[in-house]
């Protein structure tokens, strides 16, 4: 199952994160689950949320649909969400242990 990182720009993030969490059920009808709320320790008004989605594409519709548009828009989002979906592909124990410094002692 891949995984997405959804990055939007806040103005406020208290309003934020009232208005996605009463949106739940709509991240629950596309199938984005697990979700995780990360601020930039760098710049707050910066927010990824990262979760699992078995269908990326249809994340990434109901993104620009208006529900979440207007969500997004109640939330104060800044801009459109840029979208990441990272496939998922799990590291073998030989790929693991060839990133392992050479130094490494043990």
């Amino acid at each position: 199952m891949p995984t997405i990182a959804v990055q939007v720009t806040i103005s406020d993030f208290d309003r934020w994160r009232l208005v996605f969490e009463k949106n739940k059920p709509l991240r629950d009808k596309v199938g984005f689950k697990n979700t995780q709320v990360y601020r930039n320790a760098d710049d707050p008004k910066e927010v990824i949320v990262w979760g699992e989605a078995a269908n990326g594409a249809k994340v990434r519709r109901a993104l620009a649909g208006p529900d979440l548009v207007a969500a997004m828009k109640e939330a104060g989002v800044i801009g459109p969400p840029r979208v990441h979906v990272i496939p998922y592909s799990p590291f073998t124990s030989t790929e693991a242990s060839s990133n392992e410094s050479p130094h490494a002692s043990g």
